[in-house]
């Protein structure tokens, strides 16, 4: 098997460790990766164009959005779009630095899945990260391509059915990761693919309250660790947290915990620290 890159106008192996590496890659239309016999655990996610990932008689297509695992030993050959110039990052991981029960896992995993956005967040941290030579370094560009190997199967686990999750529980992620938006009831009902009528009906089957209730309280606990654990002004801490100005987060905040904002970090952190 000979390995070919066709069209391949600019690759950047952006992060090394000692067993793991994370880049990108840019082809113009019509490009092509292999054949070639993979040697990695290889997460391909694909950003701009299209790909047909060919492992012997099988195609696999991937559109932006999704990626691709590729396992080591198959024989495979990329095939990028052939009308438009195709943009995608990757991470490879050395066979050995992969525990076996991660490798059973990875090789019954479905191929093709939607990037999540636990995923993405690795892949961006990894590829942001400034250039630092060093073994603290390599050691972190290790454990990050197997959070990006276990992240990757969590998602098909997620998606395969071992156990589908409920609207709520849907709808309460959703929240987590969209406190700051004012639309943020609305879309976790879409999110969920329900009505927000069937959604406030479920959260109060389940939890006993209404979803926007539920929803200030994440805002409110979210807040708190905010002021306990970062230095951010009061005023950006409402802002991050979806509260429409300071006084209305003042406000919501003495209600829930009897202090304000700025009471309640000083009193924390003026606190005697125990022995």
């Amino acid at each position: 098997m000979s390995d070919r890159l066709i069209n391949l106008t600019r690759v950047n192996h952006g992060r090394h460790g000692t067993d793991t590496v994370f880049g990108e890659a840019f082809y113009t239309p019509g490009g092509i990766c292999g054949p070639r016999i993979q040697q990695d655990w290889q997460i391909v996610i694909l950003l701009s164009g299209s790909g047909i990932s060919c492992v012997g008689e099988e195609k696999r297509p991937f559109e932006p959005g999704q990626a691709t695992l590729q396992v080591p030993g198959q024989h495979e050959t990329v095939v990028y779009a052939p009308e438009s110039p195709t943009h995608h990052t990757w991470v490879a991981v050395k066979p050995e630095a992969v525990p076996p029960e991660l490798a059973e896992a990875l090789v019954a995993a479905p191929k093709v899945i939607q990037v999540s956005d636990s995923l993405s967040k690795i892949m961006d941290m990894v590829m942001a990260q400034p250039r630092y030579e060093g073994p603290l370094n390599t050691r972190w560009v290790d454990h990050m391509g197997l959070a990006a190997l276990l992240s990757y199967l969590c998602v098909t686990e997620s998606s395969s059915g071992l156990r589908q999750q409920s609207v709520v529980e849907v709808a309460i992620r959703h929240m987590e990761q969209h406190l700051a938006d004012p639309e943020c009831l609305a879309t976790a009902a879409m999110a969920a693919s329900v009505t927000p009528q069937h959604l406030a009906r479920r959260f109060q089957a389940e939890i006993g309250l209404p979803p926007s209730e539920w929803l200030w309280r994440l805002r409110l606990e979210r807040a708190s660790d905010f002021l306990l654990h970062s230095g951010l002004s009061v005023g950006e801490i409402a802002e991050r947290c979806g509260f429409k100005t300071i006084q209305h987060f003042s406000r919501r905040f003495h209600d829930q915990f009897g202090r304000s904002p700025a009471k309640h970090r000083r009193e924390a952190w003026n606190a005697p620290v125990k022995r």
